[in-house]
């Protein structure tokens, strides 16, 4: 098994990380959160960087290239549509409908993860006051929507641009695709956006368990810092260790789709439901070791705390995705019995 990575990939995340570090501070995340929850600025230099444009496409594993920068980013809480604007520009591609986005390299692309059930169902949108099109499926049909700037970003629990959604409230609509093959290339999108959502959860998960890591070493209870406790040491070693398993599991998903294997979408979903079930615990052991300050506004860890929340749900509830998890093993266990 060889998990080494490009030359290429390697000076992409320390290009990536060198730039987050510099520009996405936690009170810059902070600032953004209360003005909508996207930093512009922010996007525009990494589109710059390319890391969802024409050169990731011509990497020879650009799946496994965008989680590794969904990663850094979730580390950082980049306030991005890094996932979103890939997975909608890859499915536009698919659907030979790249010419809808005028602003190729800095265009923002929204996607609805759940369907609309009527052309006036609201589903949440991340990003859909911002974006220049949404992509989602009503029925059969694969739509583009556009005017969805008309909304105000209303300010949530998890500081992310996020707004309801319905194709009659847009001002602009596009049938992309009918029938089946409309169906496919949702599914395909949404799968897609659980791969990578797992390497930005795992991002999360790591740097919450560093910042209570740091916080252990200094705060100090009965003459001694606090990780020098079992109590408090133990669930983070574990965490790392999960966490770790999940990032492999995640990298053996962008493989599996890139060698268009039939066990790339079990794989998404397992990769997704793991590092959200990870990096829910991982945040929650972390706030814990912060004790009563983990709770406040003022403390970093709570806002690490609140993005693994909102990535683990915004795609449906977990418990549906060991569901379907379970759905599509069951045929495999009745067939060896």
């Amino acid at each position: 098994m060889d998990l080494s990575l490009s030359s290429e990939q390697r000076d992409l995340c320390r290009v990536v990380g060198a730039l987050l570090t510099k520009d996405c501070s936690t009170s810059r995340v902070r600032a953004v959160e209360v003005d909508g929850g996207f930093d512009a600025d922010l996007w525009k230099s990494l589109s710059a960087i390319g890391v969802v444009g024409k050169d990731i496409d011509d990497a020879p594993d650009p799946l496994l290239t965008v989680a590794l920068v969904a990663e850094i980013c979730g580390r950082h809480l980049a306030p991005v549509p890094l996932i979103e604007t890939y997975v909608g520009r890859r499915l536009l591609s698919m659907v030979s409908a790249e010419s809808l986005v005028p602003r190729a390299d800095e265009a923002v692309i929204a996607v609805a993860l759940a369907p609309w059930q009527s052309p006036d169902h609201e589903v949440l949108v991340q990003y859909s006051g911002v974006a220049d099109g949404v992509v989602g499926l009503l029925g059969d049909e694969l739509l583009w929507l556009t005017g969805m700037d008309c909304y105000p970003v209303q300010r949530n629990f998890a500081g992310a641009a996020l707004n309801r959604v319905s194709p009659k409230r847009a001002t602009g609509i596009e049938v992309l695709q009918k029938g089946s093959a409309a169906r496919a290339a949702y599914t395909e999108m949404v799968t897609n956006w659980r791969r990578l959502a797992a390497s930005m959860l795992v991002g999360v998960g790591l740097r919450a368990v560093e910042l209570a890591a740091e916080f252990a070493k200094e705060r100090s209870a009965f003459g001694v810092p606090i990780g020098r406790f079992q109590a408090v040491a133990f669930p983070l070693a574990d965490d790392l260790t999960a966490l770790d398993g999940v990032r492999l599991l995640s990298w053996k998903s962008q493989w599996a789709a890139q060698k268009q294997l039939d066990s790339a979408g079990l794989l998404a979903l397992m990769a997704y439901a793991s590092a959200a079930e990870a990096a829910m615990r991982a945040v929650a052991h972390a706030l814990h070791t912060h004790g009563g300050q983990g709770l406040t506004e003022e403390c970093d860890i709570q806002l690490y705390h609140r993005r693994a929340k909102f990535l683990a749900v915004i795609a449906g509830d977990p418990k549906h995705q060991y569901a379907a998890i379970a759905d599509a093993l069951l045929p495999q266990l009745e067939a060896v019995r």
